[in-house]
């Protein structure tokens, strides 16, 4: 999901370059539901000339959106050859969104719920599904508005406007299952790991 938030933001950007506009984060519903056709474009195990040619005629639609006016042949060509250029990961600003991408994901991962009270995590494996109390219920809502704040806050200094809900979505999941396993695991196997490291 992060990998094609990365592609989908450096697309729109170029997008938003040959027409000499900013990327914000407020965009009309038909530019919105070219953004997400991206997503979805890139989500399907299409050959690679139909997945350029589609992902091409999307981005397109998205820039003569937001120019407001169809676009120039001149400009359309920029788009097909920097389309191309991100597919195959040979795109600078393919290669600075992925290094801000790390970037949101380092700062998610040194992020750390405000307040005690109760833990979210199970403290022991159990199967079957298991119902939570409100307390714990409320808590991860809590925790889930504060990590989104920042997370979101960190995906707009970087360019993720109109993908900062994907990236979002997208480090609270990693945040979950890295946070469930040092609960669980942290005494037993991390913290010695650690220790032997350091002791070296």
């Amino acid at each position: 999901r992060a990998q094609k938030t990365v592609i989908s933001s450096s697309l729109i950007l170029h997008a938003c370059k040959i027409i000499n506009t900013r990327m914000t984060n407020s965009i009309s519903p038909e530019a919105k539901y070219y953004k997400n056709e991206v997503l979805t474009l890139l989500d399907q195990n299409l050959p690679y000339e139909t997945l350029h040619m589609k992902i091409l005629d999307a981005t397109s639609m998205f820039a003569k959106v937001m120019y407001g006016k169809p676009l120039e042949p001149v400009m359309i060509k920029t788009l097909e050859n920097s389309t191309h250029s991100v597919l195959k990961g040979n795109d600078p600003v393919f290669s600075l969104m992925d290094r801000r991408m790390r970037c949101v994901f380092k700062c998610a991962s040194k992020f750390s719920p405000k307040g005690n009270g109760v833990n979210p995590h199970p403290i022991s494996m159990r199967t079957g599904r298991q119902e939570q109390s409100d307390d714990v219920q409320k808590k991860i809502n809590v925790i889930k508005v504060e990590f989104s704040n920042l997370i979101s806050k960190e995906a707009k200094k970087l360019g993720f406007n109109v993908f900062e809900d994907e990236l979002v979505q997208a480090t609270y999941e990693s945040y979950k299952i890295i946070s469930h396993c040092v609960n669980l695991y942290g005494d037993v196997i991390f913290k010695p790991m650690v220790n032997q490291l350091t002791s070296e």
